[in-house]
């Protein structure tokens, strides 16, 4: 299942770089990355090596895990509900993304 979706990500992902360039493949693994954090990383992984810059590629590898870490906050707060439950349940899922986000903008200011 992996290597399907693995194969089935890589053509929009070459498609989206060639095309947008790096915001293209953010983009396309962000929404992998919903879905799968394994298949956008495989994906990743797999594109050639001079496509990408490193320091761009961690950026850009950084957007499915939090997208995944983020689509899992949200559904476990729907699914346990706004109660004291859902958001201790979810709360951590959220900060550990709002953290992230900031050392990464503070990565880009100070770049």
């Amino acid at each position: 299942m992996l290597a399907g979706a693995v194969a089935l990500i890589a053509v929009p992902a070459r498609w989206a770089l060639a095309r947008f360039g790096d915001q293209g493949i953010v983009v396309v693994l962000g929404l992998t990355g919903m879905w799968d954090v394994d298949a956008a990383v495989l994906t990743l992984a797999g594109l050639p090596e001079d496509m990408l810059k490193p320091d761009t590629a961690g950026l850009v590898l950084a957007v499915p895990v939090l997208a995944n870490t983020m689509w899992k906050a949200v559904l476990t707060l729907v699914l346990a509900g706004p109660s004291k439950q859902g958001w201790k349940a979810s709360g951590p899922l959220f900060a550990s993304v709002l953290a992230s986000a900031a050392g990464i903008a503070a990565l880009m200011v100070f770049r």
